[in-house]
C-alpha cells in the first residue's frame, strides 16, 4: 500500500517566544501513520517560512542563530 501526504502528521515539539512574548516560531515533528518520526519542520510563525531537516538539533540551532 503506497502512503500518501494526507497520511503524515504534525505534532508540536517546542514553541519558540520572540522577544515580546508571542509565538516566533514552532517545531513540528512529522510522524507517519504508525508513529514512525519522518523528520522535523521549523515554521517561523510571522513570516510563514518552513524549514525542514531530519535534525532537530539542527533546526534549534538555527533559530538560536537568527
Amino acid at each position: 500500500m503506497k502512503k500518501g501526504f494526507e497520511d503524515m502528521e504534525r505534532k508540536v515539539v517546542k514553541m519558540f517566544a520572540g522577544e515580546a512574548g508571542a509565538v516566533d516560531a514552532i517545531l513540528y515533528k512529522e510522524v507517519d501513520s504508525i508513529g514512525i518520526t519522518l523528520g522535523y519542520i521549523l515554521h517561523y510563525v510571522f513570516s510563514g517560512e518552513q524549514l525542514a531537516n531530519r535534525d532537530m538539533n539542527a533546526l534549534i540551532s538555527h533559530y538560536q542563530n537568527n
